[in-house]
């Protein structure tokens, strides 16, 4: 592979569907490596650090997604992978980062990484997502995984954030998504917290089958408007706090 370092603008900048495998792109002042508009190739086993502002961006489109894996996503100042559109982020290591470690914008998933230490949240997913056996610990904003809309949480291991896993809507639309199957403990404030939650298109608000310690504050916390919650099948311990707050 090549390195690549200390340019004024993005390290790597392609479209199409190239494959981008290998590299060390190192304190470029604008993106580490950025795919634009409807990129359909792969960017694997890179290591990325000390951008100015993303480390890695990928942006797909509807027929054919791009692809993130492997990579190493370190010390950058904003998201580590930002995942605009129909991206495959899978199998990195995201960490130390200045915002999130792994943000999914529109359609896609996150399977598989590790996100840690980064000053806002492990895995961002906006909209609908699905986050899949993730391993997210340590990060000192919102929350280990955040997920909004309609997002799929399930098989991840989440613990030492302030928050662990925060499905969240908000007057329109609402939180419908499913938190199942995760593991959550020794975080600050709350294993789970569902914010603005209620049915839509069918479809309502699910906590089912994860397990949640915490040694002080709230299993799972429920509020701002919540309803049509399902929330059956968990393991809840608590030391000091509430197993179920609504």
């Amino acid at each position: 592979g090549n390195v690549v370092r200390d340019h004024y603008y993005d390290g790597i900048n392609c479209q199409s569907d190239q494959t981008i495998v290998g590299n060390t792109v190192s304190d470029n002042q604008g993106t580490g490596i950025e795919c634009t508009a409807s990129f359909t190739g792969t960017i694997r086993e890179n290591v990325v650090t000390g951008s100015g502002g993303y480390g890695i961006y990928g942006n797909g489109n509807s027929s054919e997604w791009c692809r993130v894996e492997g990579n190493t996503v370190s010390g950058n100042s904003n998201y580590g992978i930002y995942a605009y559109t129909n991206c495959s982020v899978s199998g990195n290591i995201c960490h130390s980062n200045g915002s999130t470690g792994i943000r999914l914008r529109s359609g896609g998933e996150a399977v598989g990484n590790v996100s840690y230490n980064n000053v806002e949240s492990g895995i961002w997913a906006e909209r609908t997502r699905v986050v899949r056996e993730n391993r997210c610990y340590v990060n000192a904003g919102t929350a280990g995984i955040v997920a909004h809309r309609a997002s799929e949480v399930t098989g991840n291991v989440v613990y030492s954030n302030v928050t662990g896993i925060y499905g969240y809507g908000s007057s329109s639309p609402r939180f419908r998504g499913r938190v199942a199957n995760n593991l959550i403990y020794d975080n600050a404030e709350f294993g789970i917290q569902i914010r603005y939650a209620h049915s839509s298109s069918g479809l309502h608000a699910r906590v089912v089958n994860n397990t949640v310690h915490q040694g002080v504050g709230d299993a799972v916390y429920v509020h701002t408007s919540s309803e049509d919650v399902d929330l059956r099948n968990n393991i809840l311990w608590v030391e000091d706090g509430a197993c179920i707050r609504v």
